[in-house]
């Protein structure tokens, strides 16, 4: 994923449901898609209206303005 989502979102103030930012240098796709799998299951009811970085040992959630 981009880095230019939260361009859009934090300087830009565009709208968004959501962010979810991948942190993970050198995962696979699989590691990739086990790890948003597991923020789902985790955190889904959370990700609504924030900013998550995931990294291989944490996820990190910002507020976006404007949805609260």
């Amino acid at each position: 994923m981009s880095k230019d989502f939260g361009e859009l979102v934090f300087r830009q103030k565009l709208l968004s449901v959501g962010v979810v930012l991948l942190r993970m240098k050198g995962a696979t796709g699989a590691q990739k898609a086990e790890a948003v799998k597991k923020l789902l299951k985790a955190y889904g009811g959370k990700v609504r209206g924030h900013f998550v970085v995931v990294t291989a040992k944490k996820c990190r959630f910002a507020p976006i303005k404007g949805w609260f």
